[in-house]
């Protein structure tokens, strides 16, 4: 396994940024087996690109499974496009950070291939993204989501609203990723989880919708992750 750090220059929100990635074995293994699947992995507000890393046990689930992770920081704007400012976090993560990330390590190019999930402000930011982004994620997930609807997609604006993501993606008839959401029983954010559940349902989209006990806190998200990679990976194994 292998975890590197790299920092660039992201035109799209105009300054120099960080990554970790993980990549379950050397990049020489790595060609010898062919590309990886790729999960892009979102930290929460006041968080940062390290977050999981060193919060979570990522690291050993990507190695058990064959996946690579990348991590990239949202710094606390809800990964929204600020075009106004010129920076655009959704086009960062969506168009520049794919793409960077698959012309420097081994990653499949197939959108079947490609994830992306995040934990409270960053579980509503991988889902949006995945729905204005159909073309580039199949799948997406939130962990405790902070889902802006109502009140504070109208506070924050920039497209933020999640609803409307939705009926703009089914409107323009863009490929929709398999959705998945889990939240503590003790969260606050269950509410909002179980009113976009049941909008969900409401507009006939197909989705992975579950509550178990727990709270809004590390123990909860890395007890989870787990469940979003084998769901992602269908039961997939990696072979080492």
């Amino acid at each position: 396994m292998a975890v590197i750090q790299m920092d660039f220059m992201a035109n799209t929100i105009q300054r120099f940024t960080g990554i970790h990635v993980i990549l379950p074995c050397d990049q020489e293994e790595a060609v010898k087996k062919g590309p990886f699947p790729a999960l892009y992995l979102l930290h929460g507000y006041f968080g940062n690109y390290t977050d999981w890393l060193y919060n979570s046990r990522i690291a050993l689930w990507a190695q058990q499974r064959g996946i690579a992770v990348v991590m990239p920081s949202g710094e606390n704007a809800y990964y929204l496009d600020y075009p106004e400012r010129a920076e655009n976090f959704e086009k960062f993560l969506a168009q520049e950070l794919v793409q960077l990330t698959r012309n420097t390590f081994p990653l499949s190019d197939k959108r079947e291939d490609t994830w992306i999930a995040g934990l409270s402000m960053g579980g509503g930011g991988a889902i949006r993204c995945a729905l204005h982004y159909g073309e580039v994620f199949g799948k997406a997930a939130g962990l405790s989501a902070g889902l802006t609807i109502h009140q504070e997609a109208e506070q924050l604006g920039h497209n933020a609203d999640l609803m409307q993501a939705l009926t703009q993606a089914v409107r323009q008839k863009k490929p929709i990723p398999q959705l998945f959401f889990s939240i503590g029983t003790e969260d606050p954010l269950l509410e909002d989880n179980r009113e976009y559940h049941k909008f969900l349902n409401e507009n006939g989209i197909a989705h992975h919708y579950e509550e178990q006990s727990g709270g809004h806190n590390w123990t909860y998200w890395d007890g989870h992750i787990c469940d979003v990679l084998d769901w992602m990976q269908e039961g997939r194994v990696w072979q080492s």
